[in-house]
Formats: structure tokens, sequence, C-alpha cells
């Protein structure tokens, strides 16, 4: 009784400092360190008290070893770039409060037990402390749907946004179709030619380097074939497998249009200020003459050298030209306010463009918001999967 009662005191304080967390990251994109300091002081000291209280020491050493091992791994994030200097010390105190998954709304709603005809204890707690890293995957995940929903509100106020994420639609789909045909015909010959089902996976790879024409007369003859032995029943199926393959496209690529086209603007040169978070690599390869902007790799791009089995090539590509970086697109810190003030400097003499592309900032503690609440409702599902 006693520990259920401190579960649901972590939980509580939990939510309530993402609540607060979220809403004060939606309206000026920071996190108060008042709020997490204390969320980090109510994880350790619940976890003493319960320590003292139960007297189990490894309450409390587990509490604090993990928010010291986050706050660490977090740290290196924010080194990086990849990490803002909020939501380091907020995934510490979230470890601090659950330095495992307590599955709060998972005895909610009595999830732990059969569902569905599911495997009773299916979403049981592991006593494993790995909370941290469960939560930073539901975090990350949680930002496609967000991203999809700022891409549809793009969509809809912007015609020129609109117009390339409708052109991209009309050419990619009819090549999904083509896949989805040529994969039910590869499937209807492997099977009719005793090869196993699993044969038609190394057909689809070796059809994808045949060239545009060719991969297309090939899906209609594969196509074709399952037709003339199956009927209809390849048409449904065919169908069957294109529709979610369409939808997961789609998702994917309203997510990259908020990625690569809402989430950014252009502004002038002249106007950039600390903590604006740039969408362009810019290296200086001769010192105050001249600037060379690294462009990230594109799928299209990744895919032409997989075709050509041009591995060399893609190595080059991902390398960054040689000198110093003087801003980098996947710094989510931002820039310093020197490096805002070098790259003022350099448009004024003509070395860089005037007008800069930078990162519009999404809101992150929603998504981790989101990705809590899912983790405590399906417990250690996920590692129980990995495990297994």
């Amino acid at each position: 009784m006693l520990t259920e009662t401190f579960v649901d005191f972590y939980f509580a304080a939990s939510l309530a400092g993402l609540l607060i967390a979220s809403w004060t990251d939606f309206k000026t994109r920071e996190i108060p360190d008042r709020l997490t300091q204390a969320l980090l002081v109510l994880g350790l000291g619940g976890h003493l008290l319960q320590a003292v209280l139960e007297s189990n020491a490894w309450i409390f050493i587990e509490s604090a070893l993990l928010a010291a091992l986050t706050f660490g791994g977090a740290y290196g994030l924010w080194r990086l770039g990849v990490w803002a200097g909020g939501d380091v010390k907020l995934f510490a105190a979230l470890a601090a409060l659950n330095p495992v998954n307590y599955g709060g709304l998972r005895d909610l709603f009595g999830l732990d037990s059969t569902l569905l005809g599911l495997k009773s204890g299916l979403f049981a707690s592991l006593p494993i402390p790995l909370f941290p890293l469960t939560l930073f995957v539901f975090s990350v995940l949680s930002m496609m749907p967000y991203g999809v929903l700022l891409s549809c509100g793009g969509l809809a106020k912007s015609p020129p946004i609109r117009a390339r994420f409708l052109l991209g639609l009309r050419k990619r789909l009819p090549q999904l179709g083509a896949v989805t045909l040529m994969g039910m015909g590869f499937l209807a010959i492997a099977f009719d030619f005793g090869l196993g089902e699993w044969m038609a996976w190394p057909m689809l790879i070796a059809a994808s380097f045949l060239p545009g024409l060719w991969w297309y007369l090939v899906a209609l003859g594969a196509f074709g074939y399952a037709f003339s032995k199956y009927g209809t029943i390849a048409a449904v199926e065919a169908g069957y497998f294109f529709l979610p393959i369409a939808f997961l496209y789609i998702f994917i690529k309203l997510y990259l249009v908020s990625k690569d086209e809402v989430l950014r603007e252009n502004i002038p040169a002249a106007q950039l200020a600390e903590g604006m978070i740039p969408a362009q690599t810019l290296v200086e390869a001769q010192p105050g003459r001249r600037v060379i902007e690294f462009k990230s790799i594109s799928f299209s791009e990744l895919f032409a050298f997989a075709r050509k089995l041009d591995f060399k090539g893609l190595q080059a590509r991902l390398v960054l030209p040689t000198g110093r970086v003087l801003a980098h697109a996947s710094r989510a810190a931002g820039l310093t306010g020197e490096e805002a003030a070098e790259l003022r400097q350099l448009a004024q003499k003509g070395i860089i463009p005037s007008f800069l592309r930078v990162k519009r900032s999404a809101p992150f503690v929603p998504a981790v918001l989101i990705g809590f609440l899912f983790a405590q409702l399906i417990g250690d599902f996920l590692w129980k999967m990995v495990f297994a």
C-alpha cells in the first residue's frame, strides 16, 4: 500500500510538471529552471523517503544514479547540438521521478490483465531502470503526428507548398502502385514455381536496378502473370497491400513537409539573433573570403547511390567540406550571440547570401507529454518485445 502511494505521487508529479512545461514550451519555447529543479527535488526526495520507510536503500540509489546517467546522456546530445538545454534538465528530473516504468495509466485501466485475448501481464513493468530511454523513444515518435498536423495547416495556408506536395503525390503514388503490382506478381511466381514466398523480396530488389521504362514493363508483366493465374483475387490482394503503403507514404510525406517547408523561413541575415536555429550548414572554406553551403543528403540521393553501389561516392557525399563550421542545421540549441554577429558581418561583406533559412522552433515537451502518457499506458511492452 505504501509503495502504491509513492507510485501515485511520482505519476502525479510527473504529469503536472509535463503539463506546465508543455504550456511554457508552447508559449515561450522555454522550460523554467524552477520547474525542472522542483521535479528533481520531488523525485530524489520522494525516493529517499520511500527508501527510509521501506528500509531499502536501493530505491534512492536507483533514482539518483539514473538521474545522473540520464543527465549525462542528454548533456551529450546537447553538446552535439541535438537537444536544447531545457530538455536535458527535464529528462533528468523525470528520470529521478521514474527510474522504472511504474505504469500509472496501465494500472488505472487494468491493462496488466488479459485484454482482448492477449497474454496476461503483457503490459507489466520490468524491474529494469529503462524508463528514460523508453520516454525518449516514444517522445521522438510522438513528434511525427504533431508534424503532420503542422503540415496540414501549412498546406491549407500556402498554395505553393500545397502544389509541391500534390506534385510529389502524382509522381510517387503511381510508383508505389507499380511496386505493389510487381510484388504481387513475384509472390505468385515464387509460389507457383515452389521457390518460397520469401524469394519475392530478392526479385523486387533486383528489379529496382532496372531503368524506368523497363521497371514499369516488368511490373505489368509480373502482375499480368498473377492475374492470369488467380484473376480478381490478385487484384484485390494488391489493393490490400497498396492502401496501407500509400497511407504510410502520405503520412511520412506530410511529416517531411512540416520539417522542410512549414517549419522553415527565409529571413534577412541582418536579423539573425542568438537562439535562432539555422536550416543551412555553412562552412568557411577560405577565412573571410569563401563560404560553402553543405546540403544534407536526400532520400533520392541515398537511393541513387545504393542503386549504383557507389559506396565511396556516398561516403564522400556525407563528409563536411574542410573548413570552420559557421552554422550547422542539426544544432537544436541554435546560434550563439557571437555566431549570429559573425554571420551578419559576412552577409554585409557579400560573402554569404543576404537571406538565410532558419527553422521555426517546434515545442518538444508536448511530444514528451504524449510519450509519457503512452509509456505509462502500455508499461514495458516495448522491451518485452525486444528481449523476447
